[in-house]
């Protein structure tokens, strides 16, 4: 019947066959398109991936500690900054549905923000931070993945906080503050969040607990360092194979004693915290002899704890304490001689150095470290101008070398120094 059927018909059945031949390739190329295309996607998205993991880098490296230095960025550092924040902001446009695009566009805002900040170009910063609160907020209330987002909004408050700051608004500033604080402690409460964004809630709580000191908050600012301390102490006890952790924890553990020392006249406590945090940072260098962090680290506490062995007039040992400090400063400062925070750290030490010295009756070992303090102090206000307190370092170390020249009757040298400063 088939046969009969198909001689009957054999023109319907020849274009039926050739219709289904061109339908089967048709299909074909189609479906060859659709793998290629996807293919062609699959290879744009994993050379953005690639770029942007690139550009984290770079930024995590170089930009990060940038950002945390006081003062203008050089012209590198511009150059550097323009470009990361061109491709950040070619990032932050992407919006999305998906929260986990969403939340790694908001974070390339946050990064454009901050560089906007060291550029000089607050008002731009200040937007910007203030719709990244708002959306990061948003996100946080509808995502599961709302701790996440929370961290974002609690760095941008206190960006806004620092900003306020800086304008002279001190109750602005402690309104962002305030609600970065109600939000940390709710979030450290929360348990939520994986060990990396505990360890930068850990250190934006540090951060915040530093201002409120300044903005004379001394029992928020103790709080605030208390849960600083408790992230840290967490997450090394947790995960101890991570040595930075427990970096951090020392660090934290400086930060209080600084705030003991200086916001609350509690010299005992702040010499316990900084003994707490040189023991952490001595074990850790026993391992990681050359960490730059760990050793700068290690020198801020010596300085520290040479101030609080001088308040007790207990010379010979702020002497040994400032020697010890002055020793892995000046090595940092041979290794990394264009870090700010390592030549002022230095400095520091030099000054505190030098004064002890002529207070316990050795003027010639004094002069030579006074002329050490001068050069450094020159030398720091003259790379970064625009920090005062690097101004008023040299002013400090040019008011000791003018009356060290005055008492080796050295009058002309003295006047030169005088007039110098002037």
């Amino acid at each position: 019947r088939a046969k009969k059927a198909l001689r009957r018909n054999r023109a319907l059945f020849t274009t039926a066959a050739l219709v289904l031949v061109t339908l089967l390739a048709g299909t074909a190329v189609s479906v060859w398109q659709a793998i290629e295309a996807n293919r062609a996607q699959q290879q744009v998205q994993a050379s953005n991936a690639l770029a942007r993991r690139a550009v984290d880098e770079m930024y995590t490296q170089f930009a990060e500690r940038w950002l945390s230095e006081e003062g203008n960025a050089s012209e590198t550092q511009r150059e550097f900054l323009e470009k990361a924040m061109a491709f950040y902001e070619a990032e932050a446009a992407k919006s999305s549905d998906d929260p986990a695009i969403e939340l790694e566009r908001l974070r390339a805002k946050q990064r454009v923000h901050a560089m906007q900040l060291k550029l000089g170009q607050q008002d731009q910063a200040e937007e910007g931070f203030r719709e990244l609160a708002r959306l990061s907020r948003s996100q946080s209330k509808a995502t599961p993945e709302g701790s996440e987002f929370a961290v974002i909004e609690i760095d941008a408050l206190q960006n806004l906080g620092f900003l306020q700051m800086q304008k002279g608004s001190a109750d602005k500033a402690n309104a962002f503050y305030d609600e970065a604080t109600v939000l940390s402690r709710a979030l450290a409460k929360a348990k939520t969040l994986d060990e990396k964004n505990q360890a930068h809630l850990a250190s934006m709580c540090a951060s915040i607990g530093a201002h409120l000191q300044k903005l004379n908050r001394r029992e928020q600012a103790e709080q605030i360092l208390q849960i600083s301390i408790r992230l840290w102490r967490e997450l090394q006890e947790s995960s101890p194979q991570k040595w930075k952790y427990q970096l951090g924890y020392a660090d934290a553990l400086e930060a209080q004693g600084l705030q003991r020392m200086w916001f609350g006249d509690r010299r005992e406590e702040a010499k316990e915290s900084f003994e707490q945090s040189k023991d952490l940072l001595l074990a850790l260098l026993k391992d990681h002899p050359n960490d730059r962090s760990c050793r700068h680290k290690l020198a801020d506490v010596y300085l520290s704890l040479g101030v609080l062995a001088s308040w007790d007039t207990n010379i010979k040992q702020a002497i040994d304490f400032n020697r010890q400090g002055v020793a892995i400063a000046r090595q940092l400062a041979s290794e990394y001689p264009t870090d700010q925070y390592i030549l002022s750290t230095l400095t520091r030490l030099l000054a505190n150095l030098s004064g002890d010295l002529l207070a316990s009756g050795e003027d010639e070992d004094a002069s030579v470290v006074l002329e050490e303090y001068f050069a450094n102090a020159d030398r720091l206000s003259a790379r970064f101008p625009t920090v005062q307190n690097y101004l008023e370092l040299l002013a400090s170390a040019s008011y000791a070398k003018i009356w060290n020249l005055f008492d080796q009757g050295e009058l002309p040298a003295a006047i030169d120094v005088a007039t110098n400063l002037r």
